[in-house]
């Protein structure tokens, strides 16, 4: 969920923008953009109860071509 960058919850059917088929209502996950500049964004986390977390996010734009690449490992022991 490293590239995600913002999340929307619409309840019900009474989106306009999705119509009256999503009965139950939609979430919609919004991604990151590809940057200009190229970047490399790696997070880690711990605390002592054995959970260990880790992100990764990189994004480059080669003229009108951009990517963005994103992983995400997650391990908790008991």
């Amino acid at each position: 969920m490293a590239a995600v960058k913002n999340i929307e919850v619409i309840k019900g059917p009474s989106s306009s923008l999705y119509g009256s088929e999503a009965i139950g209502g939609v979430v919609n996950m919004i991604t990151a953009a590809p940057t200009a500049i190229p970047v490399l964004k790696i997070t880690t986390q711990g605390n002592n109860i054995g959970y260990k977390r880790g992100d990764l996010l990189s994004s480059v734009s080669k003229g009108k071509w951009g990517f963005v690449l994103s992983g995400y490992y997650a391990n908790k022991k008991n």
